[in-house]
């Protein structure tokens, strides 16, 4: 007589085989993989600039009344070209003791510096270069930050995505119709992030106006001595694997 413990394994054996089985592996669809890049020419809008205003002298009160007394000429002069008061910003004063031999050894200092920046948005690109003009006498030093944007821009990044991905689609319809097929449905698809710097000269040396950005790409220049905005270009590169049918 069988026990039950017994029959009991014997009734199991056969599925604890099944289970014992691997999975079937299954294999990986052929596939094609393309880049796809498009790139939009946009007109900027807006300007973002940002103005050094400096005061230099052997008394500290004197120094800091002057850097005052120059700032204020800065934003009147703003506002006489109709640029609105919500579109311009102060930042704080900021001092640094100068010492007569340089190196900070001494133990007072010969002069002070005082400077504070005055940072605006202009809406219309024709006030650039009278800005620039005539902050000169106002005790601006250097304009070391000139910024174009569009206010439209994510609008155009989105073309710009739209006509990276037809690009690859495109490219995978060539790569594959030489072979003999086509391509299927989309396995992964991917945005690289966006690169680029853009450089601009306002043809004004004494301000020593120059920009920098990260994600895209201007140009400009100088016409009849007034300012151009060129454009900026807004680029964008996807990766797509499509299965080859």
């Amino acid at each position: 007589m069988k026990s039950p413990l017994l029959t009991a394994l014997v009734l199991l054996a056969p599925l604890l085989t099944v289970f014992a089985q691997p999975e079937a592996v299954t294999a990986a669809p052929p596939s094609v993989s393309v880049s796809g890049t498009a790139e939009v020419k946009v007109t900027p809008d807006l300007i973002d600039v940002r103005l050094e205003v400096e005061a230099l002298d052997s008394s500290l009160d004197t120094a800091h009344g002057l850097n005052e007394l120059r700032v204020a000429g800065v934003l009147k002069l703003l506002k006489d070209l109709g640029v609105e008061e919500k579109d311009v910003r102060t930042d704080l004063v900021r001092i640094e003791p100068v010492y007569n031999d340089g190196n900070g050894s001494q133990a007072r200092p010969g002069r002070f510096r005082v400077r504070r920046s005055v940072r605006c948005t202009l809406h219309d690109m024709k006030l650039l270069s009278p800005v620039l003009r005539g902050v000169i006498g106002q005790g601006v030093t250097q304009a070391p930050d000139i910024g174009f944007r569009s206010s439209g821009l994510r609008k155009h990044q989105d073309q710009a995505l739209v006509e990276a991905v037809r690009a690859a689609k495109e490219k995978a319809t060539l790569l594959a119709g030489e072979l003999g097929g086509r391509p299927g449905r989309t396995l992964r698809i991917s945005e690289r992030a966006p690169g680029g710097s853009w450089s601009w000269n306002s043809g004004m040396n004494a301000c020593g106006c120059n920009a920098r950005h990260s994600a895209f790409q201007a140009s400009g220049g100088t016409v009849d001595g007034e300012a151009t905005t060129g454009w900026i270009s807004v680029s964008v590169t996807v990766d797509v694997t499509f299965v080859l049918e």
